[in-house]
């Protein structure tokens, strides 16, 4: 089981939530062991997708489809693309997105994992360069 500790989100407005992990309990530990620990006020919409989706995709997953603990982690990347000290470039934060949707403590089927990957390789590079133009402005 890579991922450690339990997702609790705060609701903060709109589709932004707030993630609570004071003690950095919640983590996920990646199959080359590097530890990806979103912190304690990071703010994410989830698996953010085009509205017309929210009925099939809901951003936070549903019971059957529970990809929010990826949701957030692979937003952490986004905007934080480092791990253990490493800069790591877009495909290798949707690769570890891609990783952690097969995580057996989630049921998250085959089906909707292609369909998750198919937005974000459409849609993730605008996100993406959102995010890095933020870094740049600091």
């Amino acid at each position: 089981m890579p991922f450690r500790g339990k997702l609790q989100l705060e609701y903060v407005n709109g589709d932004c939530w707030k993630v609570m992990n004071p003690d950095k309990t919640f983590l996920y530990i990646t199959e080359k062991k590097d530890i990806i620990c979103p912190e304690d006020g990071f703010i994410t919409d989830l698996a953010s997708n085009i509205s017309l989706l929210y009925g099939i995709f809901p951003p936070q997953g549903s019971h059957d489809r529970q990809y929010g603990p990826a949701a957030v982690m692979h937003d952490w990347l986004y905007c934080h693309p480092v791990i253990s000290g490493r800069k790591i470039c877009r495909k290798e934060a949707d690769e570890l997105f891609r990783e952690m949707l097969y995580d057996p403590i989630y049921t998250v089927s085959p089906t909707t994992i292609s369909l998750l990957m198919t937005a974000i390789q459409l849609f993730g590079g605008v996100v993406w360069n959102r995010h890095r133009d933020d870094r740049i402005r600091g």
